[in-house]
């Protein structure tokens, strides 16, 4: 215990704030991060205050860590158990590989505190967290909230799985499917930093948006991003889609494009909002009133008319079937497609068009199932056929081949 009683008060102020036991408390009051002394044993780790990070990152750290130290005792049991030299038998004193899995635990179990301070010190939990003994309500609504289900095992037993961002078990039976994983748990901490969100790219100044939105009011906006990206992916499935599917796509992709047009506006307002009143500062508002400007819904119209005209051109087209132009369906080829749904015909394609891509890459790949395949699906388009027919097939088209 201290005797400087100013101390002592600023202790006992943030006991009130954060509702840390004492010597919790005094290990983030009157300490210099920069004067941290040599980390040489795990014991050390403890003088480290918690870093303020995004919420869902410190999150993730120590569920992590939690789960490292469950990684850590299944290994050991597994090992001991199998009679794995080293370890202790029954009634014996500690082998020397029981020795290093305490040691590597007291690691882990340190670099968790840490972590646990650290979400604190993110307001993303509001109390050190701790499920039982003395623990305040705060400690346990903390410790519920940070390490969901932990009783099941999480990823070391069949079947579980470490919780992902948002993932919080705070979701009530209330909640409407779309509500559910959907609720606000934290903010964003200011001030806004120079590194820049981003998807899959990766390089400096490189931040991956799945490590510090999730559970944020952008996490929506990124969810939507990830949704699309899917669709982009499948490239190489797109010729397998009907008529009617991709006008669908085309649909989506104006109704899209107008609702990020009218997203994007309404933060840029909000920002202007706040810089107007004072509550926003250090933007570069010229930048910021030529976005608005660039982002204008009379601006944004002609390329959402474009994509409204596209659509309408589709009104009335159908699928037909031309001639083969030298494209054959071998029986081979026939026989393999038999019962299957357009939509498996489809995937098939993709695949072959995907490996056709990568083997051109460094030879002449032979393109002919791939062509044979996307036969089959012009000819289930045209018509419309549920499940493929090799016999129906050859009866109706001059590329069905014999033989």
């Amino acid at each position: 215990m201290t005797s400087d009683k100013a101390r002592k008060k600023e202790i006992r102020a943030r006991m009130e704030r954060t509702g840390e036991p004492y010597a919790e408390a005094a290990r983030h009051v009157g300490r210099d991060p920069e004067a941290a002394r040599e980390i040489t044993r795990p014991e050390h780790l403890d003088d480290v205050p918690g870093a303020v990070l995004p919420a869902p990152v410190a999150v993730m750290m120590a569920r992590h860590l939690n789960a490292a130290g469950m990684h850590l005792g299944a290994a050991k049991r597994l090992a001991a158990d199998n009679g794995a030299p080293g370890y202790r038998d029954l009634g014996r004193e500690d082998g020397p590989m029981d020795t290093a899995h305490s040691r590597a635990f007291g690691w882990v179990y340190h670099l968790g505190q840490f972590a646990e301070r650290t979400t604190v010190a993110s307001s993303a939990a509001e109390a050190v967290p701790a499920p039982w003994g003395d623990a305040t309500p705060a400690q346990k609504r903390a410790y519920e909230a940070l390490y969901p289900n932990r009783g099941s095992g999480w990823c070391t037993r069949e079947g579980g799985a470490l919780p992902q961002p948002g993932q919080d078990g705070q979701d009530t039976a209330d909640d409407s499917p779309s509500e559910q994983g959907r609720r606000v748990r934290h903010l964003l901490p200011s001030p806004v930093p120079s590194t820049r969100l981003t998807y899959t790219a990766h390089g400096r100044n490189l931040v991956k948006a799945g490590d510090v939105v999730p559970g944020t009011p952008a996490a929506p906006i990124w969810d939507a991003h990830r949704t699309l990206n899917t669709y982009a992916c499948e490239w190489m499935d797109r010729a397998g889609d009907t008529p009617a599917d991709l006008a669908a796509a085309l649909e989506g992709c104006r109704e899209v494009l107008d609702e990020v047009q009218g997203v994007a506006a309404g933060v840029l307002d909000e920002i202007d909002r706040r810089a107007r009143r004072g509550t926003l500062t250090g933007a570069d508002t010229e930048a910021l009133d030529t976005a608005r400007a660039a982002l204008d819904r009379e601006k944004a119209w002609p390329l959402l008319q474009a994509l409204t005209d596209a659509r309408a051109a589709l009104d009335g087209a159908a699928a037909e079937l031309p001639n083969p132009a030298g494209v054959r369906v071998p029986d081979r080829t026939a026989r393999q497609m038999t019962g299957r749904t357009a939509a498996q015909i489809r995937h098939e394609h993709g695949l072959e068009v995907f490996t056709n891509r990568h083997i051109g890459k460094v030879t002449a790949p032979n393109e002919r199932r791939a062509d044979a395949l996307a036969r089959i699906l012009d000819w289930m388009h045209a018509t419309g056929q549920a499940t493929y027919d090799p016999a129906e097939h050859a009866t109706n088209d001059p590329g069905r081949a014999e033989g």
